[in-house]
């Protein structure tokens, strides 16, 4: 997954962690997601006002607000999977803060470049906004058990294309990371170890985010989505792509979501 992406799920899985008194380390500088991160800071949309200025304060600030509890959302996945391994791209997703009073605050990001040539490598100014008082709807996020057999059928799909084009090598052994993955949640490939707190995800959520970080071929040049191929074969290319991508980002959102008991979402 992007590190945009990735960010999101470490905050909604350490925030619940928090919210159920089972707070781990410090998050901020330390977590893998904020590596690149000059700051992380939450701001009100409305105002502007800077709420808090580092990830581990706005923990404690939503659970002083009575949040409830967070959930991940693919609030407006951009179809087109070839923004998502750029800054910005893949759609909007949103933090969802569901409140005690029976609103929602939802959080969205903004990401941009401060000192490009900060000799730590922290260039990103983190900004996260606070869209406060909706009333909390049903969340409608699927089982975790019924996206892990889409997301079984999806890798098999992609995988099945990927070997006859590129035989065991290449994209087919990020396909066969991420089958691995499905099925062992003690597997953990990817950069990011730190997405969520020990304990804090069942088995079935840890492979989902495994599997979703070893099979993100989602890119720019030198990706999977760098390739074109003739007639039918395009047409398959485009199908099993698409299936993918759509699978894996319910899978991230439903997974982290699953962090938080009183969402529902089952194994």
């Amino acid at each position: 997954m992007n590190g945009e992406i990735a960010q999101l799920v470490a905050l909604t899985c350490h925030g619940n962690a928090v919210l159920r008194d089972m707070r781990g380390e410090r998050f901020f500088p330390g977590n893998s997601t904020c590596r690149f991160a000059e700051y992380v800071a939450f701001r009100d949309a409305e105002s502007d006002k800077t709420l808090t200025a580092t990830p581990d304060l706005w923990f404690d600030w939503i659970r002083q607000q009575q949040a409830k509890g967070l959930l991940l959302h693919q609030a407006s996945l951009d179809d087109n999977r070839m923004t998502a391994g750029f800054a910005g791209g893949g759609g909007i997703w949103a933090i969802e803060a569901v409140m005690a009073d029976g609103t929602s605050d939802v959080w969205t990001s903004e990401w941009d470049i401060g000192d490009p040539s900060a000799p730590d490598g922290r260039i990103w100014r983190v900004d996260y906004f606070r869209h406060a008082g909706a009333p909390t709807r049903p969340h409608g996020m699927r089982n975790l058990s019924v996206v892990v057999a889409d997301f079984e059928t999806a890798l098999r799909d992609i995988r099945a294309f990927s070997i006859r084009h590129s035989g065991n090598e290449g994209f087919t052994s990020c396909f066969d990371s991420g089958l691995e993955a499905l099925n062992n949640a003690d597997r953990h490939p990817g950069y990011h170890q730190d997405l969520y707190p020990p304990h804090t995800l069942s088995q079935k959520a840890r492979g989902l985010l495994s599997a979703a970080s070893a099979a993100w071929v989602f890119g720019g040049m030198g990706s999977w989505n760098d390739q074109g191929f003739d007639g039918d074969e395009q047409v398959e290319y485009d199908r099993v792509s698409a299936a993918l991508y759509t699978i894996i980002n319910e899978a991230i959102a439903v997974a982290a979501s699953s962090a938080w008991p009183g969402s529902g979402i089952a194994d």
